[in-house]
């Protein structure tokens, strides 16, 4: 008997990995420009846009579809932030921590490279 890890329930093939690095390259460059705005360092923009997209596109064909875990890891984590803030409390939403923990990992893993490599 083998062991399966929760994220290997669907391989990607090529073509799914493609897409995803193209997703999360677009994604990498609005952070880039995002991010060198809140920096105010003296970066050239265009190359923190550069290597923002470059990142993001390795760790999108690498991981796979890293851009919607991430935009559903913070939507979750905003939902909690406003739940707290309210009286009224709904159901909590199922959810995967591992998952959830290794996609805001490589999210701060790229953002920690991208400002050292700003600074």
């Amino acid at each position: 008997m083998t062991s399966r890890r929760a994220d290997d329930a669907a391989r990607l093939d090529l073509g799914d990995r493609l897409v995803s690095a193209g997703l999360a390259g677009l994604f990498g460059a609005f952070y880039g420009l995002l991010l060198t705005w809140l920096l105010a360092a003296p970066v050239s923009l265009p190359a923190m846009i550069s290597a923002s997209a470059a990142l993001f596109a390795l760790i999108g064909f690498i991981r796979g579809p890293v851009v919607g875990d991430l935009i559903g890891a913070l939507a979750h984590f905003w939902y909690g932030v406003f739940n707290g803030f309210s009286d009224y409390t709904p159901d909590t939403p199922p959810r995967d921590t591992a998952r959830t923990l290794k996609t805001l990992f490589y999210f701060g893993f790229a953002t920690g490279a991208l400002v050292w490599l700003a600074i």
